[in-house]
């Protein structure tokens, strides 16, 4: 594997066979923000690791749509040394155990790394649509702040923004773009996931 390329985590329930995916992002949509002394931030450890209090029906209700739940994370402060590497893949495989999560793909990389994978760049999605043999008209990406929409732009799947306060904030990649293409808001994630089944199955 090239050192640019996404750690990929199957799940203990990838043998299923669905015919579509919904995308999460993970810290803030699937797993809460530990506050730290800049802001919020991952979890670092295992204790520090707390689910909403929907998730675990939101990714059922995935599961009963028919489609794969496919985690996509940009995890930067293991290239910043904040985060050992294995410490970030035991966290990973955790939250893929006790959710049921089919796959998770995680960019360990910073934005100076030119990866094709951290997001904003679609390099993750693009290689769970390979993976999966899923198509674009099946697919569609949640998400709490810009990058992940503009990951679902570049994609050219539906882009469903967990809306959060600070969802258009600028971000270590800076500012959104002016041509954001969010297809639908809420700040439900049950509603989030209910629009997501209709896109990857209408």
């Amino acid at each position: 594997m090239s050192e640019l390329e996404p750690i990929r985590i199957d799940g203990n329930s990838l043998q299923r066979s669905f015919h579509g995916a919904v995308f999460f992002d993970r810290d803030g949509v699937l797993v809460d923000g530990v506050m730290g002394e800049a802001g919020p931030r991952p979890p670092w450890a295992l204790d520090e690791i707390h689910f909403g209090k929907t998730v675990f029906q939101a990714i059922s209700d995935v599961h009963d749509a028919g489609l794969y739940a496919v985690v996509i994370t940009n995890q930067p402060d293991v290239a910043r040394g904040q985060l050992p590497l294995d410490t970030c893949l035991e966290i990973a495989n955790h939250i893929v155990n006790e959710l049921d999560i089919d796959v998770c793909y995680i960019c360990p990389h910073d934005s100076a790394d030119n990866c094709p994978c951290r997001k904003p760049a679609p390099g993750m999605v693009e290689q769970a649509l390979t993976e999966l043999s899923v198509t674009r008209a099946q697919a569609a990406l949640i998400g709490d702040r810009w990058v992940d929409i503009a990951c679902a732009n570049r994609a050219h799947i539906p882009g469903i923004l967990y809306s959060q306060i600070d969802a258009l904030s600028p971000t270590s990649a800076g500012n959104p773009p002016d041509e954001l293409d969010v297809a639908f808001t809420s700040d439900s994630l049950e509603g989030c996931v209910d629009f997501a089944g209709r896109c990857c199955n209408g």
